[in-house]
């Protein structure tokens, strides 16, 4: 008897004082690596974070890119790197912050053969033109630039990066190609670089960003900040340095007003945004 007397008061105390299960936070990326390489990346931030905040926090490599924004539109991860249209996009619609970013800024350059006939990038309708698969940013910057969706270059998607992309406008197979403006100028050499012209130059926008979801508070979002913004603090992103910023070893501090409207980018650009 005394047995299920005891057995019935701790199930009411359980309905009345439920257990508090702290759930792990969700760090995520883009998934432009494979599942391994991402973990090699992301994996090492993930645990220095969980350490500074006393927090778990636990990387999770998106299988592809409809999850990936599925999941980021859902809000199922709390902190998120990638490219400022997206961190825009969470700024908008699902109250993320912006953290720190990588050093320097993102533009791009439309790059055509000096005798292509081609001028300006209203002339590039209904040629073809390569670039990376969208929702890269130099690819939806691009399009932007066409309301018409009858009336826009026809597009010839590329791999293996910004030299794969350039390669291919070399070989003939493309009319023109959009590209990083510091791929251009710094690792095309200046006599090939001779023959190609600049049609069209995007808009400089700031580098990839790291955010946080409002579930992280403000002084925990400071935390991070304070650690990322130095190089102790930002040890465990090396191998991101490696990848995306050379020369970095430490991010720096973002500001809200360096993504107005980039959610744009997006918004009536790429299909389902």
């Amino acid at each position: 008897m005394m047995k299920q007397i005891i057995t019935i008061v701790f199930s009411a105390l359980f309905f009345i004082y439920p257990v508090i299960v702290k759930a792990e936070l969700i760090f995520s990326a883009p998934p432009r690596e494979k599942p391994a390489a991402g973990e090699k990346i992301y994996g090492p931030i993930a645990e220095a974070l969980s350490v500074m905040m006393g927090e778990k926090v636990v990387y999770k490599h998106p299988r592809d890119w409809l999850t990936y924004s599925m999941k980021m539109r859902r809000g199922d991860y709390d902190l998120v790197f990638d490219g400022p249209q997206f961190s825009a996009w969470r700024m908008q619609h699902i109250q993320h912050v912006p953290l720190v970013r990588l050093q320097g800024h993102l533009g791009f350059y439309i790059v055509t053969k000096k005798d292509s006939g081609i001028n300006q990038i209203q002339d590039l309708i209904a040629k073809k033109i390569c670039g990376l698969a969208s929702p890269n940013l130099a690819t939806i910057s691009m399009l932007r630039e066409f309301k018409n969706p009858v009336r826009q270059p026809i597009f010839v998607e590329t791999k293996g990066g910004m030299k794969g992309v350039f390669n291919k406008l070399k070989s003939g197979k493309c009319s023109a190609a959009v590209m990083r403006d510091g791929f251009f100028k710094n690792k095309v050499p200046e006599d090939i670089r001779s023959q190609y012209k600049i049609i069209w130059t995007s808009i400089r926008m700031p580098n990839q960003t790291i955010t946080a979801s409002k579930k992280i508070p403000s002084e925990l979002r400071d935390q991070i900040v304070a650690s990322l913004t130095t190089e102790r603090g930002a040890a465990g992103a090396s191998e991101l340095f490696k990848r995306f910023s050379k020369k970095s070893k430490q991010f720096i501090v973002s500001k809200n007003s360096e993504y107005n409207d980039l959610n744009h980018l997006l918004e009536g650009v790429v299909w389902g945004w």
